[in-house]
């Protein structure tokens, strides 16, 4: 668990205990979320969510 920054993407987001993510993308003006009840704690699954919505929205 922890907090991400991507100066470069211009995001920053948070990890939690049930494998949820949310990122704020201030460049882009949005904001993803990604709820899953998943323990042991595996963010896999939330951070290629968050590339596919930033894939398919920015592009």
């Amino acid at each position: 668990m922890g907090g991400l920054v991507n100066p470069e993407k211009g995001y920053y987001g948070w990890s939690g205990a049930a494998s949820t993510q949310f990122v704020v993308d201030k460049k882009n003006n949005m904001v993803i979320i990604a709820l899953t009840q998943y323990m042991p704690f595996n963010i896999e699954y939330a951070l290629k969510f968050v590339d596919k919505v930033e894939s398919a929205v920015i592009k």
